[in-house]
């Protein structure tokens, strides 16, 4: 793999995340591959091997982001005294 720099090496990872993401949404575990999501993303299959060890890494890695992501949001609507979107509106 060619040598990237940092911020590139974040992206493309959170490429590889993003793309996962829809594949496993659409296409569920089984059936999702690696060929298809490094295709989608534009690398090699080596590329997504460096970030992840194998597929069952890679879904792990989207599960907890999107449970990061919607831990974030469930503190946004405590802290936010509850308030439903028409109220705020």
């Amino acid at each position: 793999m060619p040598h990237r720099s940092q911020p590139d090496q974040i992206e493309l990872r959170q490429r590889i995340l993003n793309t996962a993401l829809k594949e496993f949404a659409e296409k569920g575990y089984h059936r999702a591959t690696l060929d298809e999501i490094a295709s989608k993303v534009g690398a090699s299959k080596g590329s997504v091997y460096w970030y992840f060890e194998n597929k069952r890494a890679l879904f792990l890695a989207v599960v907890l982001e999107e449970l990061s992501r919607l831990t974030r949001y469930l503190e946004a609507v405590v802290a936010d005294g509850g308030q439903s979107a028409v109220a705020r509106l």
